[in-house]
């Protein structure tokens, strides 16, 4: 599976996850059927789109990793039971279907999962990749059903705003969670790197600050502020601008989220050829350090922390990947 077609698939795959995890919290009794249904679509709709991205059922693509047909089975096990929730919903009896919704959740959050161990490509580190990709479907989740609640306000006076305080919780616990892992895969990787904790955080800062604090500010800084701001103006029933501040969250997290899925792919996906290093002349106090291997490096080197890695000519002048660090001369 090449890389683009990766980064898409399990964007889509996170994004129905959540959407149906987060269907599991509002009460059906309020918002009726129309709200689940529709939601329930659309998750639908991001493994449709998902779906010709993934390898054949019985024959998987050869260079895919360990997770991938688990993921496959487990996305159209989920895809078959959206659509008997989505039937469900619509036979007389105002029906709930409420554990069928369970079932379609548990089987798209496998799907999630094995995306990420998927990612990992058998390098060790699979569990950060998939607990960041389950982390990132219950944040894409939340806010997005977050956002197509609040229209229901719109509409419904009387609707408890308790139910958009309660989604605005819940966005701040998986802004939280992403964070918690993104440095515990920081810590990880400076505490094998040559250079150390200080030295990898020195060079993440300063050689790949724009896309490190473009991670930083799109998926966790700007989300946790909307966030707080939906929680407050929602306190006051201030609905219809807690729903324009989940407008511009959905537009954060996306693009932090897609953002974050590309670099971790990206980061270590082509074949290194040999190890370079070429300390530079200078007083600077600092050298330039590249490590590179013939499997590439491991997700635990760069992929955890979704940054620190580049394409780069070797010595011999084959292309290949590496991780790049600041160490002291």
């Amino acid at each position: 599976m090449s890389a683009g077609i990766g980064i898409a698939t399990g964007f889509f795959t996170s994004a129905a996850a959540g959407i149906l995890g987060a269907l599991l919290v509002p009460p059906f009794k309020e918002l009726r059927r129309f709200f689940f249904a529709l939601n329930a679509g659309l998750a639908f709709g991001f493994l449709c789109l998902a779906a010709p991205l993934r390898p054949a059922l019985l024959r998987p693509a050869p260079g895919a990793g360990g997770g991938a047909p688990v993921a496959s089975w487990a996305s159209t096990l989920a895809m078959t039971l959206v659509i008997a929730y989505i039937a469900t919903l619509y036979v007389p009896g105002n029906r709930q279907a409420k554990p069928i919704l369970g079932l379609a959740t548990a089987a798209a959050i496998v799907a999630t999962a094995a995306d990420g161990w998927s990612a990992a490509r058998g390098g060790g580190e699979g569990w950060i990749f998939a607990a960041n990709a389950v982390a990132a479907a219950a944040l894409l989740g939340s806010v997005i059903v977050a956002m197509i609640l609040g229209h229901w306000y719109l509409v419904r006076g009387r609707l408890p705003v308790a139910h958009l305080v309660r989604f605005s919780l819940i966005m701040a616990g998986a802004i939280g969670l992403r964070a918690l892992l993104c440095l515990i895969g920081l810590l990880i990787v400076g505490a094998r790197s040559s250079s150390g904790i200080r030295g990898y955080l020195a060079a993440l800062a300063v050689d790949r600050g724009f896309f490190f604090w473009q991670r930083i500010a799109f998926g966790m800084v700007g989300p946790a502020a909307f966030a707080y701001m939906v929680h407050e103006t929602a306190r006051i029933r201030s609905t219809q601008s807690a729903t324009g501040i989940l407008y511009i969250a959905v537009i954060f997290v996306v693009i932090g989220e897609f953002g974050a899925t590309g670099r971790s792919t990206w980061l270590w996906i082509g074949r290194a050829t040999e190890s370079t290093a070429r300390p530079a002349a200078g007083g600077t106090g600092w050298t330039w350090a590249r490590r590179t291997s013939r499997r590439g490096p491991s997700p635990a080197a760069c992929g955890a922390a979704w940054i620190g890695c580049t394409s780069r000519r070797t010595s011999t002048g084959r292309s290949g990947w590496g991780c790049s660090s600041w160490r002291r001369s």
